[in-house]
């Protein structure tokens, strides 16, 4: 059976990548999951400021959202794959 060890992949390349995208980049980096939670863990905050509209705790519970629907939508390849 072959795995995918890859946790690192979307913080450090999809969202790293997000802002060069012409016109909506830097505005859709402001949305990327990993960049939330940073303000929940308080590193944004150490290092002069958030543009998050929202604290540490509505940062923790946008995150948990992303993270049940990436769940979610795991849950549903593996059943029409294994169906």
């Amino acid at each position: 059976m072959q795995t995918d060890n890859h946790p690192m992949l979307w913080p450090l390349l999809i969202e790293s990548l997000v802002p060069i995208i012409p016109n909506i980049g830097d505005e859709l980096h402001r949305w990327m999951p990993f960049r939330i939670v940073d303000t929940f863990l308080g590193s944004v905050h150490s290092m002069g400021g958030s543009d998050v509209p929202f604290g540490p705790w509505g940062s923790l519970a946008y995150f948990a959202v992303f993270v049940v629907l990436v769940l979610l939508i795991g849950f549903g390849v593996v059943r029409r794959r294994d169906a």
